[in-house]
């Protein structure tokens, strides 16, 4: 692998962590491990099966709506992550 693809695969892997680590905010070192595990090679960008080995989450926009005490009805997208992927 040449070293602008390795290079490519690492920017992918950190915005995959950190897309997984907005995924679950309950956890305040989901960002850390996740980096700590591509550092060490406990995840990496493929599998022996050429399938996706690291941590990553789908970002999408979900809306939602409330309706107020005075009979207002707000609207707005959320950001919701699905498919979240643990090597």
């Amino acid at each position: 692998m040449g070293k602008f693809a390795q290079q490519n695969n690492i920017g992918l892997m950190r915005l995959a962590a950190e897309r997984f680590a907005a995924s679950d905010k309950s956890d305040p070192f989901a960002y850390s491990r996740a980096m700590a595990h591509l550092r060490n090679g406990v995840a990496s960008y493929s599998d022996q099966y050429g399938r996706a080995a690291y941590y990553d989450a789908e970002e999408a926009l979900e809306p939602r709506a409330i309706v107020m005490p005075n009979g207002q009805r707000l609207e707005w997208n959320a950001t919701v992550y699905r498919n979240i992927i643990r090597p």
